[in-house]
C-alpha cells in the first residue's frame, strides 16, 4: 500500500513538472515569434477568455486527477454561460 501511494505522488510530481515545463515553452514559442503582439492588438475579451479557458482547462486536465469529462464541462460552461459560445455551437460538440 505504501509504494503505491509512493507511486502516485512521484507520478503527481512528474506530471506537474512536465505540465509547467510545457506552459513555459509555450509562453517562449509565442513570445518569440511575435504571437503575443499580434494577438493583443487583434483580440476582443471574448478572444482572451477563450484563449484563457483553454490554458485553464488542458492545464487542468494535466495536473489534477479530476475527471476530464467534468474539467472540459466547466470550460464549456464558463463559455457558454459568458455568451462567447451559442447554445447551438456550444452543445454540437458533446453530442456525439
Amino acid at each position: 500500500m505504501k509504494i503505491g501511494l509512493l507511486f502516485s505522488r512521484l507520478l503527481r510530481r512528474k506530471k506537474l513538472r512536465l505540465g509547467l515545463l510545457g506552459l513555459i515553452g509555450l509562453a517562449i514559442v509565442l513570445t518569440s515569434t511575435g504571437t503575443i503582439q499580434y494577438l493583443d492588438s487583434e483580440l476582443s475579451w471574448q478572444g482572451w477568455l477563450a484563449i484563457a479557458v483553454t490554458l485553464i482547462t488542458f492545464s487542468g486536465n494535466a495536473l489534477t486527477q479530476i475527471p476530464t469529462e467534468l474539467i472540459f464541462l466547466g470550460g464549456l460552461g464558463v463559455l457558454l454561460f459568458t455568451g462567447v459560445l451559442p447554445e447551438k455551437d456550444a452543445l454540437a460538440g458533446f453530442s456525439n
